[in-house]
């Protein structure tokens, strides 16, 4: 970091504190900005953000945008009840919780959230059984099964699970979109807000 000589450096909660604390011992102008873990996160993220390089109407911009697209895709997403029911499935077997950002997303597009059902460890990990005995409705993959040459991915591509959601919706929901904070959730949002229009169209297959 310091070789590239920044004027600013943006931290979150979780970077180092010994290399916060080095930054700013040499001087560095150091700002953490809070990972947003909703939907009002992202707006005072994208407002600290713009107060920090100086540009406040920037970043009111910005969230008028987004504001403005969040609506549109709520509005579209079907309110029949009860709520299917969705999991966004990782590598490693991590499914994303309650209390995420991502949680809010599928609310917003109409889906309950399957993964606190599912037994999931502290770290988030769900067994391949629970998948395969409670199925979601809908299975949304951070990626393409055959993306990742690790280990830790082989979850995705399980046999079990490509038989267990052949009658299912599954969509890919890239992490780009939703792993941190950003009015990227607003593209989730509107793929899964597609995904529910042609489940509710009995059309589960993506």
């Amino acid at each position: 970091v310091l070789a590239l000589d920044p004027d600013l450096v943006v931290n979150a909660e979780y970077t180092s504190p010994a290399t916060v604390a080095l930054l700013k011992r040499v001087g560095r102008r150091v700002v953490e900005i809070p990972m947003a873990t909703d939907i009002a996160g992202i707006r005072r993220a994208i407002v600290q953000m713009a107060d920090v390089i100086g540009d406040r109407a920037k970043g009111e911009a910005a969230v008028a945008a987004f504001d403005a697209r969040l609506p549109r895709l709520v509005a579209a997403s079907t309110n029949d009840k009860p709520s299917p029911t969705a999991l966004i499935y990782q590598i490693n077997g991590i499914a994303s919780g309650v209390g995420l950002l991502e949680d809010e997303a599928l609310r917003l597009a109409g889906f309950r959230n399957l993964a606190p059902e599912l037994g999931a460890d502290r770290g988030g990990r769900i067994a391949l059984e629970a998948i395969v005995m409670t199925p979601p409705d809908l299975l949304a993959l951070a990626g393409p099964s055959d993306e990742y040459r690790t280990v830790v991915a082989e979850t995705l591509a399980h046999p079990a699970i490509a038989a267990t959601m052949k009658h299912r919706s599954t969509i890919i929901l890239p992490w780009r979109q939703w792993i941190c904070g950003s009015p990227y959730i607003a593209d989730a949002i509107e793929t899964l807000v597609a995904a529910r229009q042609r489940m509710a169209a009995g059309k589960p297959r993506s």
